[in-house]
């Protein structure tokens, strides 16, 4: 059975146990690459292959770094392009493209003497979004306005572009699919495609609610027919799908693993699955450890760094909706640093109701769940001393991710 995922990477635990608390790229990774999904299935008789963006090792470019950082995760062939300069959203999306060409021809040519695990990572949807020319619904003025931005014609752009950037990704998507099926090997492949986190807006990307958190998941098993195109309302987590995928392949799942299966769910997409999901944050940009319990009704949100209670503003990508909010005064006001939210009746995270005494009961048992979670996964905050020096970090009170001085940094 071959593997195709689609913009995802794991090792099935949690940040704070692979050591990947923060971005590659800032100088974190994993403590232990050798558990990294694609030495799993290298170790399991599998051609592991990359194409595009991986998160877990130092950066996608260049060419020579991402060579050395895609053998180090265990991906024995590398097809990313590195032809052409990539400085902005339209290049990326061309890259995007060229790399969904190399994968047709890989899947082409490959003689299938063994089973293979590709993983594609696209930049899109990332910012910077490409310029609006091909999706005809990116033209519609009256395009839906993500619940967290406010409406109006500078967000109706941003987001018109956000659906450019969405149609190049299924149209790239479905090159892969394509050429599966042109050379007859669709039914002999699971399909997995999923995402890192919410939109790169305000109070999305960055923030343990829903619309941070709360991913695309799409899983094709092909022993799985009867349930294909079936949406189940089960709660599953990221670090679900490793232990899931053995037990798909029927291997023996490594003792590393934390996930629980939701193999059941294949079958039978009704089933309950876990009562709760745990979310954590440590870095972004810059350091700002949070961490949640989401159930089907509640969430419960726990900022750790009681020493600042503003916005750790540099830890939201740059986009005109973050800088109309920053000419209104973001900088200026705290967050709340406990949360909770009765999903039924607010889906979209807006009235608060920790310390409301209807909620005490519950979020009492939430706190407490949370506070047991941590204990028993070894989870901890970081001393300023582990990470200055260390890993690439802004300073708490910086506005903009980039790092424009050595003013910026942690130090």
């Amino acid at each position: 059975m071959n593997i195709v995922m689609i913009h995802t990477h794991d090792t099935g635990q949690y940040p704070h146990n692979n050591g990947l608390v923060g971005l590659a790229h800032r100088g974190f990774s994993l403590d232990r690459p050798t558990e990294h999904l694609a030495w799993f299935l290298q170790r399991n008789g599998y051609m592991t292959v990359l194409a595009g963006i991986q998160h877990e090792e130092q950066f996608w470019f260049p060419k020579e770094v991402a060579y050395k950082s895609a053998q180090h995760l265990g991906y024995e062939l590398n097809i990313t392009s590195y032809d052409g300069e990539i400085n902005d959203g339209n290049a990326y999306m061309d890259w995007d493209e060229q790399n969904a060409k190399n994968i047709e021809a890989f899947i082409r040519n490959y003689s299938h003497e063994q089973p293979f695990f590709l993983s594609y990572g696209l930049f899109s949807t990332h910012r910077q979004y490409p310029d609006i020319n091909q999706c005809k619904s990116a033209a519609n003025q009256n395009v839906h306005i993500p619940h967290t931005l406010h409406s109006d014609e500078t967000n109706r752009r941003d987001t018109q572009k956000l659906h450019e950037s969405l149609y190049r990704f299924d149209e790239n998507f479905s090159r892969v699919i394509r050429a599966l099926k042109e050379k007859g090997i669709y039914e002999e492949t699971i399909i997995l495609y999923t995402t890192d986190h919410g939109l790169a807006n305000p109070f999305a990307k960055g923030n343990l609610n829903d619309a941070g958190t709360k991913v695309s998941f799409v899983l094709r098993s092909p022993q799985h027919k009867k349930t294909h195109g079936i949406i189940s309302d089960a709660l599953i987590s990221q670090i679900d799908w490793f232990p899931t995928l053995c037990d798909i392949l029927q291997l023996e799942p490594p003792d590393y693993l934390e996930g629980k299966s939701f193999y059941e769910l294949l079958s039978s997409p009704k089933k309950t699955h876990r009562k709760e999901v745990f979310c954590e944050q440590n870095f972004h940009t810059s350091y700002e450890p949070v961490r949640s319990i989401r159930t089907q009704r509640y969430r419960l949100i726990k900022f750790l760094d009681t020493n600042w209670k503003k916005y750790n503003l540099s830890n939201c990508d740059e986009s005109d909706a973050k800088s109309l909010l920053i000419e209104s005064g973001w900088q200026d006001h705290n967050k709340e640093q406990m949360q909770l939210y009765d999903l039924y009746f607010d889906p979209y995270e807006k009235n608060n109701l920790y310390g409301k005494k209807r909620y005490e009961k519950i979020a009492k048992e939430l706190e407490q769940q949370l506070h047991e979670w941590q204990i028993i996964s070894k989870d901890k905050m970081w001393d300023k001393q582990e990470y200055v020096g260390k890993y690439k970090v802004n300073k708490k009170q910086c506005i903009y991710p980039s790092i424009r001085s050595i003013e910026d940094i942690e130090r």
